[in-house]
């Protein structure tokens, strides 16, 4: 009887499902999570938030783009945030953990302006705490030896998800 004891609670314990030393990756963990973008000052801020595997922002009331973290995007002249005609992304996950996702991209625009048909830009995000920084790494249009940096700072909210 104490055998069968010991080998009933040795079964028990060995397909016990204990998940607590398996870490979520960025994408998991923060999948629908709503950042406000607190360099904002004019009191309606940006927003962003990750949506399975899509990168959702949210500009001057509307959804200005929506970005795979993998694969090709094509957005529309009315999509983009800025105004350079439309184009694609094409993204890869760099790095995806607990609390940093890196991408690379590489857009190409329908122009034939050569300063504005294509760059490359990669995308830092990074969490601590309750804050998200955003970091852009790209080559600037007419010089591929330029890079401009850019950082902008989010916080999450307990707003809700905006539609888009």
């Amino acid at each position: 009887m104490k055998k069968l004891l010991l080998l009933s609670a040795f079964l028990i314990f060995a397909c016990s499902d204990n998940n607590s030393d398996i870490e979520q990756t960025f994408l998991e963990k923060y999948n629908n999570i709503l950042f406000d973008n607190t360099d904002d000052v004019d009191g309606n801020p940006d927003k962003l938030w990750f949506s399975d595997g899509i990168i959702r922002y949210y500009w001057e009331g509307s959804c200005t783009y929506i970005i795979k973290t993998e694969g090709s995007t094509y957005l529309s002249e009315n999509e983009w945030l800025w105004e350079y005609g439309s184009g694609s992304f094409n993204s890869s996950i760099v790095e995806n953990t607990a609390d940093k996702l890196v991408l690379q991209l590489e857009v190409g625009y329908d122009s034939s302006d050569i300063c504005s048909s294509s760059w490359y830009n990669t995308w830092t995000f990074t969490i601590s705490g309750n804050s998200l920084t955003f970091e852009s790494n790209e080559l600037t249009f007419c010089d591929p030896n330029e890079f401009v940096n850019r950082i902008e700072n989010f916080s999450k909210t307990t707003e809700d998800i905006p539609d888009c």
